[in-house]
C-alpha cells in the first residue's frame, strides 16, 4: 500500500492511499480541529475503580434483560459500592469496585460496551453531575462519553399509580372485613324436627 498527500489547488491537500487494484482519495478540508479538552471535565464528584471484564458480563446481562440492547444503564457510585441499573427497572448488578465519592449517571449500553472494550484490563469511571460527560481512564488513555437522560414517568402517571395502589388497598381492606365478619358471625342452630313415634 502507498500513502501520499498531494496539493488539490485549493488551498488544501487531499490524501491518496493506493493499492495494486485501487486508488482512494481522502479530500482534505480547511478548519480548525475542536478543542476536545472543554468537554472533558477536570473536577469530578464520585469515582470508582473496577474490572472491566467484571463490567462487561454485567452489562451484557442487564442488556440481555431488555428489548432495546443500546437503552440507557445507570452507573451510581454509592455507599462505596459501584451499581448497574437497566433504565426499565429490569434488573440491577453490583460491582466490585474502590469507590470514592456519590453520583449518579446513565449511559448508552452500546457506547458503555464499546468503552470497556477499549479500555481493558483494570480501568477507573469519574461522574460529575448528571450532564457532564463520563471519564473512563486507564494508564493516560482517557474516554469522554456523553451521558443520557434516563426516561422519567410524568408526574400525571405516578399520581395515578398510586391512586389506583391506594384503591386496590382499600378494596382489599373491605374484603377481609368482610371475610373476617362473616367469619365471627354466630350460627344459628338447626333443630332436628321430631318424629312421632306410635306407642
Amino acid at each position: 500500500m502507498r500513502l501520499s498527500i498531494e496539493p488539490s489547488g485549493n488551498e488544501h491537500n487531499d490524501v491518496f492511499i493506493e493499492t495494486e487494484a485501487i486508488r482512494y482519495k481522502f479530500p482534505g478540508e480547511i478548519g480548525t480541529y475542536p478543542d476536545y479538552k472543554q468537554i472533558i471535565p477536570v473536577e469530578f464528584e464520585a469515582s470508582a475503580r473496577f474490572d472491566t471484564r467484571e463490567m462487561l458480563k454485567a452489562g451484557a446481562s442487564l442488556s440481555a434483560l431488555s428489548l432495546d440492547r443500546t437503552s440507557a444503564i445507570a452507573l451510581s457510585l454509592r455507599e462505596g459500592k459501584l451499581t448497574l441499573s437497566a433504565a426499565d427497572e429490569r434488573g440491577s448488578a453490583e460491582i466490585d469496585a474502590e469507590v470514592e465519592g456519590e453520583a449518579v449517571s446513565a449511559i448508552n449500553g452500546a457506547y458503555l460496551t464499546q468503552a470497556l472494550r477499549a479500555l481493558g484490563g483494570m480501568a477507573e469511571v469519574k461522574l460529575s453531575k448528571s450532564k457532564t460527560p463520563i471519564v473512563f481512564a486507564v494508564d493516560g488513555y482517557r474516554l469522554a462519553i456523553m451521558p443520557v437522560v434516563m426516561p422519567t414517568k410524568p408526574t400525571v402517571h405516578i399520581e395515578a399509580e398510586a391512586e389506583a395502589i391506594a384503591r386496590e388497598a382499600e378494596a382489599k381492606a373491605e374484603r377481609e372485613a368482610k371475610v373476617k365478619a362473616h367469619a365471627e358471625k354466630p350460627r344459628k342452630k338447626h333443630h332436628k324436627a321430631k318424629v312421632p313415634v306410635a306407642a
